[in-house]
């Protein structure tokens, strides 16, 4: 059996995780702070559902866009995804649950010293391939993901898209 290490998986996520700390390092710490919606903001969505239902919802696969699979979740009828979909936070009203891959960057950023983050499970907008039934999770202890029953309540947190010029 091979060690988790040895999968290419593994080895692509460990490698974008060192790219995104080398990016991230000299970034001021209120900068890094505020790639995510701040946690007073976010305390009526402590935990929740992913969504009600075990089923597909189609839009809601990808591991890179979390806007689009948040806007599926929403069409959906996911609780989690309208709730955030309607935050309006500092003037902004486009934030959205991060996709699988934006929330290992949230989570290398929590790395270098933006501390906003609860050393917690939180979920994310990707549902997996293999089974409607679960969604992809975040660990803030450990970096690690995982997979969660849709059914099961995690943390949340909202992400916005700034340009960066």
């Amino acid at each position: 059996m091979a060690l988790h290490s040895s999968l290419p998986i593994y080895k692509v996520a460990y490698d974008l995780v060192v790219n995104v700390t080398a990016v991230t390092k000299n970034m001021p710490r209120d900068f890094k702070a505020g790639i995510g919606a701040p946690k007073a903001a976010l305390k009526h969505l402590k935990k929740m559902r992913w969504n009600e239902s075990d089923e597909n919802i189609a839009g809601a696969l990808s591991v890179y866009d979390g806007l689009a699979n948040t806007r599926a979740m929403a069409e959906a009828g996911s609780k989690l995804a309208v709730a955030i979909a309607e935050l309006r936070i500092g003037g902004r009203d486009d934030w959205y649950l991060p996709s699988r891959g934006e929330a290992l960057l949230a989570y290398a950023a929590d790395l270098q010293g933006a501390e906003v983050f609860e050393r917690d499970w939180y979920w994310t907008s990707t549902q997996t391939a293999y089974d409607p039934a679960w969604a992809w999770c975040q660990s803030f202890n450990y970096g690690l993901q995982g997979d969660g029953h849709k059914g099961y309540q995690y943390r949340v947190f909202a992400v916005r898209r700034e340009p960066i010029l």
